[in-house]
């Protein structure tokens, strides 16, 4: 882990937000510094970094622990309501507001890159797409067909996958970068209402949904095998770590734990968490095979990070939060970023 980062967590860092525009303009620059350590609450928490306005519902760090070979993670963004964009280009130091505001805009639920350069943040109602490592961001190549809005998305190390929200539509279409023309991926889907998309590879796909629905494909799309989960739950993340190993989170209807598979999402076993069913599993990330995290809300604007190191068998607690933290993004094995509700960013390192 890298021990320079450690004194942001202490001491904290004000949050600069540039209203209007995408970098400075005259006469629209207004630097508000919020104060770091709290939450919206007032209520103090030596994670939290800084805060802004809005809600906050994702965040992604360009790094060798996200994308491999890409260095160490400097450059980030965190996406919020209203169609806001936050970039950091010091580490996480300060964060700058690069998009103008939308009233009417949907929160960004998702930031991702399959490459230092090529990158997109999607919302329900945009999908923006930069091909410079995040300096600007452009409405992406328009998608075919009725794409009034977006669904589920996910990124391999070579494409983008996108799907419309759920009826809208059963396909997968997938582009090389934010303005390459957009390939549909495969056949139709069995289904139009999935939720949850994941690609390990060209290959290797995942498809999961509301009342334990799922299905997975081995050839890039051109069959998939279905499956529907007893009792599954809400399904709305999916993560493979091998063609093999992988993971579903249900957000509601959880039971207590997610859902693990060990031959390739043909068949599903329960992994309790010990989690109440009344709180929300709010994110998702396995570092490898055995070492994984889940993010619960708690309730009262609270959160807790769970931690497992046997690929889900059995989890304890790694640290509880005085903030609605709803997305996390891990730098390293041990270091962790978290967008909040309340506005709030998070960051702190986990014991080994």
């Amino acid at each position: 882990m890298n021990r320079r980062w450690l004194p942001i967590v202490g001491c904290g860092v004000g949050l600069v937000l540039l209203v209007g525009g995408c970098g400075k303009r005259k006469g629209e620059e207004h630097a508000v510094l919020k104060p770091s350590g709290v939450t919206a609450q007032g209520v103090a928490d030596p994670a939290v970094v800084a805060r802004c306005e809005a809600p906050l519902e994702s965040i992604f760090f360009i790094c060798d622990a996200t994308v491999p070979g890409s260095g160490a993670p400097s450059v980030g963004f965190a996406g919020g309501l209203s169609n806001m964009l936050l970039r950091t280009t010091d580490g996480g130091q300060t964060w700058q507001n690069i998009r103008s505001g939308n009233p009417t805009g949907a929160a960004f639920e998702k930031i991702c890159f399959r490459s230092a350069q090529h990158g997109w943040a999607v919302s329900r109602d945009r999908l923006l797409g930069t091909g410079d490592g995040g300096q600007t961001w452009q409405e992406a190549a328009k998608l075919p067909g009725n794409f009034y809005y977006f669904g589920a998305c996910s990124v391999s190390s070579s494409r983008y996958f996108q799907m419309q929200t759920p009826g809208c539509g059963a396909a997968v279409y997938a582009a090389s970068a934010p303005d390459a023309a957009w390939t549909k991926w495969g056949a139709s889907l069995p289904r139009n209402d999935y939720e949850a998309v994941f690609f390990l590879d060209d290959q290797h796909g995942w498809l999961a949904g509301n009342y334990g629905i799922a299905a997975c494909t081995t050839n890039g799309g051109a069959t998939w095998m279905t499956t529907n989960i007893k009792d599954g739950g809400h399904l709305v993340q999916i993560q493979f770590v091998t063609p093999q190993t992988g993971w579903m989170r249900p957000l509601l209807g959880h039971e207590g734990g997610i859902w693990a598979s060990r031959d390739g999402g043909q068949t599903w076993a329960k992994q309790n968490a010990g989690i109440k069913t009344y709180h929300n599993l709010l994110d998702m990330h396995f570092v490898n095979e055995r070492t994984g995290y889940l993010l619960v809300d708690t309730g009262r604007n609270t959160a807790e990070i769970l931690k497992t190191g046997d690929g889900g068998v059995t989890w304890t607690s790694a640290r509880t939060f005085k903030a609605p933290a709803h997305a996390f993004c891990f730098v390293s094995p041990t270091e962790v970023w978290f967008a909040a509700r309340d506005g709030t960013l998070l960051h702190c390192a986990l014991d080994k």
